[in-house]
């Protein structure tokens, strides 16, 4: 979908990018953010939504090849 309005998909490099700036820029762990974007996340930024979701991705692929 992100494709269809002339953005590039996020990657995982660019994910994590954004996600630690959120993270000094709150003065936050990265589980502290995580938990914050998971309990609220109408006060983050749309970037940090769609960072936190490759985030989510990535881990499951990671844990899915684990298991083979």
């Amino acid at each position: 979908m992100a494709r269809a309005m002339g953005r590039r998909s996020m990657r995982i490099k660019g994910a994590m990018t954004v996600l630690k700036k959120e993270m000094e820029f709150l003065g936050l762990t990265f589980e502290q953010l995580c938990v914050m974007i998971k309990h609220n996340p109408y006060a983050m930024p749309n970037k940090v939504i769609e960072a936190y979701g490759v985030y989510l991705k990535e881990e499951n692929k990671n844990v899915e090849s684990a298991r083979r």
